[in-house]
């Protein structure tokens, strides 16, 4: 019993005593000194006097929240870790019927042009954050929208039946690659003409009703030879 309790009270001391000299180890490392070893006291756990590395915690934290955090909102990249959301709007399903047993079927948006434009020859790519299984990156589509500037607004046509057709706005094809731990970017494959464009997740009225818009502008004129704008006058001699 006594040779018990007294190993007990050393190993206490000796874990004492080491707290206290683990500053000096610390300041020692610091100065270029070698990295302290790991010290086991008999009755403890093993202790280190090794410092934390700093470095690694900031990049740890730096790469924490990497990718958007809302979950199937598709944002465009600004930069290589920086991001802003899309135009966004919970669009409004139409049925319309009209001559000739042409039935119609349409999301819209209000607006004929959305906040978010780029110019025509820029190639933005966009990144969506999804819930894997349960949404797919595949399953984001991009469509041209329609202008019913009649009624000012856009428009993706989901169907437009007739007789003996039957049509529906077209999707552009995208390219997925993996951006996050749970992201992934979307590029069009070729450049997108002049337009209004919209992402939606599926196609069919029952599918979500979210739609992420931009546009694209056409790219600034040349000016012609002869026109006004490019004349130019010289002065004639004396």
């Amino acid at each position: 019993m006594r040779s018990r309790t007294r190993r007990a009270v050393v190993s206490g001391a000796a874990l004492a005593a080491l707290l206290v000299l683990a500053p000096a180890a610390t300041t020692a490392q610091t100065a270029g000194a070698a990295p302290a070893p790991v010290v086991s006291v008999a009755g403890a756990a093993p202790v280190s006097t090794a410092p934390v590395a700093a470095a690694a915690v900031g990049a740890q934290a730096a790469s924490a929240g990497a990718e958007p955090e809302d979950i199937g909102v598709v944002c465009v990249l600004t930069g290589p870790n920086a991001w802003k959301p899309l135009e966004m709007h919970r669009a409004r399903f139409q049925n319309q019927n009209r001559a000739l047993a042409r039935d119609r079927e349409m999301l819209t948006v209000p607006g004929l042009a959305s906040p978010v434009r780029f110019k025509e020859g820029e190639r933005p790519e966009f990144v969506v954050t999804v819930l894997l299984p349960m949404m797919l990156p595949t399953s984001f589509e991009l469509f041209p929208l329609d202008i019913g500037r009649r009624d000012d607004r856009r428009e993706v046509i989901l169907e437009d039946q007739g007789f003996t057709t039957s049509r529906g706005s077209v999707g552009i094809h995208l390219r997925v690659q993996r951006f996050g731990p749970n992201s992934f970017k979307l590029i069009p494959s070729s450049p997108l003409p002049p337009g209004e464009y919209a992402f939606k997740y599926g196609l069919t009225r029952y599918a979500s009703k979210d739609l992420y818009c931009f546009a694209v502008d056409p790219a600034t004129p040349a000016i012609q030879p002869g026109s006004a704008a490019g004349a130019t006058t010289t002065a004639a001699p004396r």
